[in-house]
């Protein structure tokens, strides 16, 4: 994926991170999962 890098600029000077999180970066469309053992349970994140 290639970055508009004055973008990219302009909305961490506004800190307009959803913005470069989802639209940028395309963080929105994680799909793993992770589990975590805390105190004998298993936590799925």
């Amino acid at each position: 994926m290639k970055l508009d890098f004055a973008a990219v600029r302009k909305l961490l000077k506004s800190f307009d991170f959803n913005t470069l999180f989802r639209e940028h970066l395309g963080w929105d469309k994680h799909q793993a999962q992770l589990d975590i053992p805390l105190d004998g349970e298993t936590h799925r994140l």
